[in-house]
């Protein structure tokens, strides 16, 4: 059983052993400075291990993520801890490792751990957490079941026989599996700019009123891609219905033109900001090629529509004229279980004869499908 330190509420007070430790963030760094107060109740076992790694992924798509890495860093598994969490061999040191995934960020893998030291933690239960200082430290696991004992003091020790991972500093995070601690540096979004969100899993502020879950996995986009639309551009939302997206867009301060043959929210299509075309993309198409001069110029174009990988990705391309020479593209490419690769490779190709393909990576809120972001 895998668990990891995860910040929710003040609900489960922890008691540090060996020191009296408080903390200011998701798993932020272990701070050198940090010295214990006691009895040091654990012991590294194995710091001599600098290819072992762990990667986050989705659990559907665990043996697409394992051959990208397989090809991108000769990675070998280990075994599979958990649904979603990887056990992995890289040979090299862990700054060869970041090198290559900052050089061509996987698409299945949402988070890497690299470079790992294992502490052993004798007579616990499996302990969770990540020490560092200012605010109360609250521990979690995977399936809900708090420990309020964390030996801070050893996972410090462990932080400070990190092998080297390149500059800038990355973060450090501590993952338990029973009696066993791994702590090592994290590329917190694989090669992307994303948030250091532990194990790949968004924090957003969810808001009571958004009409769709959807709305999120825009939100995880926006951030993992570092693309922040400013208010007072255009945005064309293909798919609409019923909102989710286009509700996003509108405020974050943008004019959205809502295109899907249902029907939007009724809270959504009344906002000012957005104007509905109750009608498919295709005939979309034809009414903005039917008036001259007409085609417009929008600053964000996304899709999310349920299609085929491929079909979506031609009828984006047809998209392409009428996107800003400085605008984005997000869509959702749908794929089937188990053996994405081949059409998704097939879509790519296509949306390259439109777009420039930016980065494609599969969020936590992707449910079999990946984002792409184009330009």
């Amino acid at each position: 059983m895998v668990f990891t330190g995860l910040a929710r509420t003040r609900e489960h007070p922890v008691t540090i052993q060996g020191s009296a430790l408080r903390w200011g963030g998701l798993f932020t760094p272990f701070l050198p400075m940090i010295s214990g107060h006691g009895i040091l109740l654990v012991m590294v076992t194995d710091s001599t291990t600098p290819d072992l790694a762990l990667a986050f992924c989705s659990a559907q798509y665990e043996d697409a993520a394992i051959n990208e890495l397989a090809r991108l860093l000769d990675a070998r598994l280990d075994r599979r801890p958990v649904p979603g969490v990887l056990l992995l061999r890289v040979p090299g040191s862990p700054a060869e490792s970041r090198a290559r995934v900052e050089a061509a960020p996987p698409i299945f893998t949402r988070q890497l751990m690299v470079g790992i030291v294992k502490v052993a933690l004798p007579g616990q239960a499996g302990p969770a957490g990540s020490a560092h200082q200012s605010g109360d430290l609250v521990i979690h696991d995977l399936e809900g079941r708090p420990e309020r004992t964390l030996p801070s003091v050893a996972l410090v020790a462990a932080a400070r026989t990190l092998p080297a991972a390149g500059e800038p500093a990355l973060p450090i995070m501590a993952v338990i599996e029973g009696g066993t601690v791994y702590v090592g540096h994290v590329l917190a979004g694989a090669g992307l700019p994303a948030p250091f969100w532990p194990g790949g899993r968004p924090r957003l502020p969810y808001q009571p009123d958004f009409v769709s879950r959807s709305a999120l996995k825009l939100l995880e986009a926006l951030a993992i891609f570092a693309v922040h639309p400013g208010p007072g551009g255009t945005a064309l939302d293909l798919g609409a219905a019923p909102g989710g997206w286009t509700q996003v867009l509108a405020g974050l301060g943008l004019m959205v033109t809502a295109i899907d043959p249902g029907v939007l929210a009724p809270q959504v299509a009344a906002l000012p900001a957005v104007t509905v075309f109750q009608m498919t993309a295709e005939s979309y198409l034809a009414r903005a090629h039917s008036v001259a001069g007409s085609e417009p110029a929008f600053a964000l174009i996304v899709n999310d529509m349920r299609l085929d990988a491929r079909e979506s990705a031609r009828l984006m391309v047809r998209m392409a004229p009428f996107l800003a020479p400085d605008g984005a593209g997000f869509m959702t490419l749908k794929l089937p279980h188990g053996s994405p690769t081949a059409i998704l490779r097939q879509a790519l190709a296509i949306l390259g004869d439109g777009f420039t393909v930016v980065r494609a990576r599969c969020l936590w809120f992707n449910r079999g499908e990946v984002t792409v972001y184009l330009r």
